[in-house]
């Protein structure tokens, strides 16, 4: 369980910095893309 649980807090942590990226100016539909695509790898979205 703890590993599913630090794996999941490093596609956050990864998540957050997608954020970022985007508010420091990225196209915002690459940065929804690949966020979208680190929620179906843990499963979160289908």
């Amino acid at each position: 369980a703890g590993a599913a649980i630090e794996s999941a807090s490093r596609h956050l942590a990864a998540g957050a910095r997608g954020v970022a990226l985007r508010l420091a100016g990225l196209p915002e539909d690459v940065v929804v893309r690949d966020l979208g695509s680190r929620l179906r790898g843990i499963g979160a979205v289908r």
